[in-house]
């Protein structure tokens, strides 16, 4: 059944494409037709916005890599000691991914066409960067100059790896509470571990 018609315009049409990609749990099933019908229009309607499903795709992620951010961020900046801002961070970037793993899938799993949009480029390097600066924020202490991309890494790495067993149906822990639980003890542990290697470094 069509839906009620809603204002044609790029941004409502990102909003409709990303309440179908949660909805299917990937953006790989969300067609052109899909997005049409959910609007109630035609779909040469959305033609006019976009010249292909790819340019909307990697729209509809850099929406979702800021919203992640934002999302995320809001709420660490409620939190005033800065090591309970590094869990904050972990707990709530979990939420994310697990709240919407339609956009979780579309970030890190779903395949896009074409070349990457510069504009999409600078959006996707964006999180990295801002937990480097947000690592030494959080523990001033320390001299992490050296080593916060490699922090990052390997926290991202270790949380991504269980996310993606998670959805997939292949974790180790079936339990939310437990696996949430699990993934922020260990990711805190990557990082007071590498503040430890910090301290070593610095008295070489």
């Amino acid at each position: 059944m069509r839906q009620t018609r809603k204002k044609i315009s790029k941004e409502n049409i990102i909003e409709a494409t990303l309440e179908m990609i949660n909805e299917r749990g990937t953006s790989n099933s969300v067609t052109i037709r899909d997005i049409a019908t959910k609007m109630g229009c035609s779909h040469p309607n959305i033609y006019n916005y976009y010249q292909s499903l790819d340019l909307l795709r990697w729209d509809c992620l850099e929406a979702v890599m800021i919203r992640m951010v934002e999302t995320v961020m809001d709420q660490v900046s409620l939190v005033e000691i800065d090591e309970n801002k590094m869990k904050c961070f972990f707990d709530c970037l979990l939420d994310f991914y697990i709240g919407n793993r339609g956009w979780y899938s579309l970030i890190w799993f779903d395949q896009i066409g074409g070349p990457i949009p510069d504009k999409v480029k600078q959006v996707i390097v964006m999180p990295r960067k801002q937990f480097c600066l947000f690592l030494e924020e959080c523990f001033p202490g320390y001299n992490l100059s050296n080593l916060a991309e490699e922090v990052t890494d390997t926290v991202h790495s270790y949380i991504h790896g269980q996310m993606a067993k998670y959805v997939t149906g292949r974790s180790f822990f079936p339990d939310l509470k437990v696996l949430k639980e699990k993934v922020v003890k260990t990711a805190m542990e990557i990082i007071y571990y590498y503040l430890a290697k910090s301290i070593d470094i610095r008295e070489v």
